[in-house]
């Protein structure tokens, strides 16, 4: 204890040191002392290094004040807040630019907040030092600013916030550089009052944070830099990941699809597909958030606006096509299925964006699913014309799989279930008014089927022709499975005639032809194959089929009699012998 009434702190430390030393040896195990030396000298290196940051005049003593914010905890450092600053004011005054030490000093009072007496003294201080950063070193200021507006934010109201982002765009203004030179930092800025923030939605009402954010706009940067990119997408992480909240405000819907149009516009042919999916992914998200709510015409508008910004990516183009046909659905139920007028050329309007937009789509699958979605929904709202050409082009669009395919980016069990849904669709849907013969949809899929022979295994082709069939036979009924609502399908247009019949019987047998000459290739290859091919085909016969018709009866008979010699499931053949024998007595 008599250690602390040396008056030289070097003495003072030498004669610790010494008890210490000396301790060690005479009593090894007592350390109350050692702690009580090291707490004192502790104590007088902090209060020397103080006083040299208040009263020293060398220009380099910032280097002091820098080693004191990284080395002391912070929370011995929030009572001198005050006292650092007065040494900081001390560098400016000989000339110094201590930025690096007004940042660490941002960081240390982010950390660990003054008091509530103190805090809006060192804010007021700290960025009286920072607008004193020479207008030629802009971007040490905005890297300055841009961590004590992480502390304002967190512990100073939106206002005192917007005071600061209102400096910073003055400053920017009266700045003789090109805008572009700090786009980084600005950048930074921005995502730091994003993240910072308590309430981001408060945010979008400062005009300060608008204008900064519209020196972003396509019409003022037009394409962004590959460097900028980076941080470009990080303001817009930021934007989607802290405002929790829907957009429903139109001038800031506005605003943040020009950024996003600039961050699009970043995309090039050495964009990577891993940055195209994070930026898909940011898009998408954004287009969800927007929400005007009962005003159908404005979310429309936005729709149309998105799609001439986002042409260059197909994932954002079908989602909007989605957010489209829901935007229908939702006003099918706001008026109950009953539309008016003006609603049913809002439906037609919708049905005009999907059928157009959807031709942009690179993926043949992608463009036909779309194609029978729209279709579907216009034919649910009575927009006949609209849905006529929606099914019409779908049923073109298979003719295009090929080449697809042959890319790479079709794969086969896909185009399987997109021909046996389009042929679901198609039994309900009813022939367009111009159709020059009956099931005219159907002859013009079984006609595309034969396109795809070359790209896909017999075994395939053969599922395939059978998922038609199904179809046709199911259309030759006397009363279709389904109908869309109000909707009269083709057994109400026709009435069950005879020329829908022979027309049904017609491609039917070329479909039969398809599947019997695909069977031949499988001959030697794949026994379980055949078999589950024979025993399909063999259940539609039965089920649709008319066995007192001699050609028919003997196609039967063929293929149970194939079942029995190359199936080795004895049940299996005896459940469709019965099936068979049923079938021969019921028409008897």
């Amino acid at each position: 204890m008599m250690c602390r009434g040396i008056g030289d702190p070097l003495v003072g430390a030498y004669a610790r040191s010494y008890i210490v030393h000396v301790g060690l040896r005479c009593k090894p195990k007592e350390t109350k002392y050692i702690v009580n030396a090291v707490e004192d000298l502790v104590t007088s290196c902090k209060w020397k290094l103080l006083k040299q940051i208040e009263n020293s005049k060398s220009t380099a003593h910032y280097v002091i004040i820098k080693t004191v914010l990284e080395t002391f905890p912070a929370t011995d450092l929030c009572l001198n807040y005050k006292v650092i600053l007065q040494g900081l004011d001390l560098c400016f005054s000989h000339g110094e630019k201590p930025h690096e030490t007004l940042i660490t000093l941002a960081d240390v009072a982010t950390k660990c907040p003054p008091s509530e007496e103190d805090k809006f003294d060192v804010l007021n201080g700290a960025w009286q030092l920072v607008v004193r950063i020479n207008p030629a070193y802009n971007h040490y200021y905005l890297k300055t600013a841009t961590a004590w507006l992480k502390f304002t934010a967190n512990n100073f109201p939106i206002r005192d916030v917007d005071k600061i982002l209102g400096d910073v765009l003055r400053r920017l203004s009266k700045s003789t550089s090109a805008n572009h030179t700090f786009y980084i930092p600005l950048l930074s800025l921005l995502t730091c009052a994003l993240s910072s923030a308590p309430f981001t939605e408060e945010l979008y009402t400062l005009s300060s944070f608008r204008s900064l954010l519209s020196i972003f706009q396509r019409e003022s940067v037009g394409s962004v830099g590959s460097n900028n990119v980076g941080e470009l997408r990080k303001l817009i992480e930021a934007v989607i990941q802290y405002h929790r909240e829907e957009f429903s405000d139109l001038s800031v819907v506005q605003l943040l699809l020009s950024l996003f149009a600039t961050l699009h516009d970043g995309i090039n042919a050495l964009t990577t597909q891993d940055e195209k999916r994070q930026i898909t992914y940011l898009v998408n998200t954004f287009i969800r958030k927007v929400n005007y709510g009962k005003d159908f015409e404005l979310q429309l508008q936005f729709y149309v606006d998105a799609r001439s910004v986002f042409s260059s990516l197909d994932p954002v183009l079908a989602s909007l096509i989605q957010h489209v046909l829901r935007l229908q659905m939702l006003t099918y139920h706001v008026v109950a299925g009953h539309h008016t007028g003006k609603t049913a050329a809002f439906e037609r309007a919708c049905s005009a964006y999907c059928f157009i937009t959807i031709p942009s789509l690179s993926c043949p699958i992608s463009r036909i699913k779309l194609y029978m979605l729209t279709g579907a929904i216009a034919m649910i709202n009575n927009c006949m014309g609209q849905g006529d050409a929606c099914v019409k082009s779908a049923v073109k669009t298979i003719l295009e799989i090929p080449q697809a395919f042959n890319d790479s980016s079709v794969p086969m069990d896909e185009i399987l279930r997109t021909i046996s849904y389009v042929s679901s669709f198609l039994v309900a849907f009813p022939d367009p008014p111009d159709a020059v013969r009956p099931l005219y949809l159907f002859r013009g899929l079984e006609k595309s089927l034969k396109s795809l022979e070359g790209i896909l295994t017999p075994s395939a082709y053969c599922s395939l022709n059978l998922a038609v069939l199904k179809g046709v036979c199911s259309c030759a009924m006397s009363s279709l499975p389904y109908h869309f609502i109000k909707v009269d399908g083709n057994d109400i247009l026709y009435g069950g005639g005879p020329d829908m019949k022979a027309e049904a019987e017609d491609i039917c047998t070329e479909l039969l032809s398809n599947v019997l000459a695909s069977l031949k290739e499988l001959i030697g290859l794949s026994d379980a194959l055949q078999v589950d091919i024979l025993c399909e085909l063999l259940e539609i016969i039965l089920q649709n089929g008319d066995l007192s018709d001699e050609k028919l009866n003997n196609l039967a008979v063929s293929l149970l009699t194939l079942i029995n010699n190359i199936s080795p499931n004895t049940k299996l053949k005896k459940n469709l012998k019965l099936m068979f024998e049923k079938k021969k007595k019921n028409e008897q």
